[in-house]
């Protein structure tokens, strides 16, 4: 996929990760997005992060707001001036 968009990689690199197990913390990761996805959804699409967050924390889910900014790929609003 990357060589598609004319980035170069190394084969023994692209095998080293293919052939790692997926690690515990990138396996949490994945449950606790597929989970917010859902309280996403059941919202209405309508929630930013903080009111995600706090949906999460009713749903009895105990992650941080900006572990749930993240997941989500949500960064918020940028104020003053923009860096490039």
């Amino acid at each position: 996929m990357l060589t598609e968009h004319g980035l170069k990689i190394a084969p023994s690199t692209y095998y080293e990760r293919v052939s790692c197990p997926v690690s515990a913390a990138e396996l949490a990761d994945a449950y606790a997005a597929n989970a917010l996805v859902d309280l996403y959804w059941a919202n209405r699409g309508l929630y930013g992060v903080r009111k995600l967050w706090h949906a999460a924390r009713r749903a009895g889910h105990p992650w941080g707001r900006d572990q749930v900014g993240r997941l989500m790929g949500i960064d918020g609003v940028r104020r003053g001036r923009r860096s490039t």
